[in-house]
């Protein structure tokens, strides 16, 4: 694993949360109460006829997509996990929000009353400890 792979992990962890966020979204929007009133199933009137079955194309699409990310970096996350084992504590709980979970520096901040400041100070250490210069 190299550097740029942890910056890898990182964007695709936010794209899983993101696609994660979109599949519920249209889900939920299939299943509307709103869509209740005339039976089980959401029908709208349009000139191309029943949405369901487009709405539920693009659920498909996006779940296949997703699966497809998840396998894409479950060996950067295994690989990285393994690294972590050098760190102490403290730093592999920062090192795992922010790469592994996708979280900001504020919300780290928030769970461990580090400033941003210091959060930054010490992800320069486990980088320096994870990938030390030759």
């Amino acid at each position: 694993m190299v550097r740029e792979d942890l910056y890898k992990l990182r964007k695709a962890v936010k794209n899983i949360e993101m696609l994660k966020e979109n599949i519920a979204r249209l889900e939920s929007r299939r299943i509307s109460p709103r869509g209740a009133a005339y039976g089980s199933e959401r029908v709208q009137s349009s000139t191309k006829g029943d949405l369901l079955p487009e709405q539920t194309q693009k659920i498909d699409l996006l779940i296949k997509k997703y699966r497809k990310e998840l396998s894409d970096i479950l060996d950067l996350q295994i690989e990285f996990e393994t690294m972590l084992e050098r760190l102490e504590p403290t730093k592999k709980q920062i090192a795992r929000s922010y790469y592994c979970e996708g979280k900001i520096w504020e919300e780290i901040w928030a769970e461990t009353g580090y400033c941003v400041r210091h959060l930054n100070r010490l992800n320069r250490e486990i980088l320096a400890e994870l990938f030390p210069e030759k």
